[in-house]
């Protein structure tokens, strides 16, 4: 199996890892906003709101990167 399919069959999995642990996130979130004194900090509110947001925009960002990456390094393999 060459560097690249190898890059992408991890960034692959690393979205389905990552699409399976965002119901923990979200309901954390939604634990934390339910605190009835969370609204007393300013900005803290909508802030958490965001976390599940960037969780996924992370995730795939380094899933990108990652096979880029990896077809970068199995374009040089070529060479």
């Amino acid at each position: 199996m060459t560097a690249g399919i190898k890059g992408i069959l991890f960034s692959v999995i690393l979205i389905v890892i990552a699409l399976l642990l965002l119901p923990i996130v979200i309901d954390g979130v939604s634990d934390v906003l339910a605190m009835t004194g969370i609204s007393s900090y300013v900005g803290v509110e909508a802030f958490t709101g965001l976390i599940p947001l960037f969780v996924v925009v992370g995730i795939v960002i380094v899933a990108i990167f990652n096979g880029l990456w990896a077809l970068k390094k199995d374009k040089k393999g070529e060479n």
